[in-house]
């Protein structure tokens, strides 16, 4: 595993016992995200996590990365990336980011994706990667179209959230196609 990948303005690196509280504050504590990623919708006790954390980095997780911002000599952690059910035979896996809404909207997210992009087609020759996006999430699926991610389906009514039924996009990118037209 490589220990670090850097871009002009972002350094990421793999999670480790010593950033998990980074990763517990915004998984667990802002709660009013938390939706956005984290199926089982319940808060943890930290120790609770870790341990959580620690199977999932054994047998879920694919790669995680903690996204470090670089300005001025200084890293100050803002989100996360990772990847999960990686199939060798089929050549792709699921992706995911969260930025802290502080961080959003600076072009930090895609810097910090095509690299993380750029490893995993170098090491491991991924052809597709796909993530799940519900319908509430705007921000997320326009950054998504942005960097070249296009719908390839989506679960109707999938989940319950502030008052209704959301669909679940299913967005793919396809290195091959989308690093020539948006990834130079």
């Amino acid at each position: 595993m490589v220990n670090t990948l850097e871009t002009q303005r972002t350094i990421l690196r793999p999670v480790s016992r010593e950033n998990y509280h980074f990763v517990y504050k915004w998984w667990h504590l802002e709660f009013e995200q938390m939706h956005l990623w984290w199926d089982e919708r319940r808060l943890l006790s930290y120790e609770e996590f870790a341990e959580d954390f620690d199977k999932r980095l054994r047998y879920f997780f694919f790669t995680f990365f903690v996204i470090f911002y670089y300005h001025d000599g200084e890293e100050t952690p803002v989100g996360f990336t990772y990847t999960s059910r990686y199939s060798a035979v089929d050549r792709h896996l699921y992706g995911t980011m969260y930025l802290t809404q502080e961080y959003t909207g600076r072009g930090l997210g895609p810097e910090a994706g095509i690299a993380h992009v750029r490893y995993l087609v170098a090491m491991f020759n991924i052809r597709k990667i796909y993530a799940e996006i519900y319908a509430y999430n705007e921000s997320s699926l326009k950054a998504a179209e942005r960097v070249g991610f296009v719908e390839e389906g989506r679960l109707k009514a999938h989940r319950w959230f502030d008052g209704r039924f959301w669909d679940l996009v299913i967005m793919a990118f396809y290195p091959d196609k989308s690093f020539s037209q948006h990834l130079v």
